[in-house]
């Protein structure tokens, strides 16, 4: 099986890949739980961000000022010192 197909939305081995993704989140909210399974995808998560994203403060600083609307873009910890100033 390709990847190119497995990910290219409408080919039957993304929809066979979908459907296997589906069943292994059935199988382990039936036996573990909604909370459980989601505190696992939430790591899992964490884990796909360490492993993807080589610049993590930048990363985290866009979601930050991004999130907050209205306010004052501070790219550095001097930018938040002069605006206190």
């Amino acid at each position: 099986m390709s990847k190119e197909k497995m990910f290219k939305i409408g080919t039957p081995q993304c929809g066979a890949f979908c459907a296997g993704c589906g069943a292994v989140l059935a199988v382990l909210l039936i036996a573990i739980g909604f909370w459980k399974t989601v505190f696992i995808f939430a790591f899992a998560l964490i884990g796909l961000f360490i492993g993807l994203v080589e610049d993590k403060k930048g990363a985290v600083r866009r979601v930050i000022n991004h999130s907050i609307p209205g306010e004052t873009k501070i790219d550095n910890f001097e930018d938040m010192k002069n605006k206190e100033e």
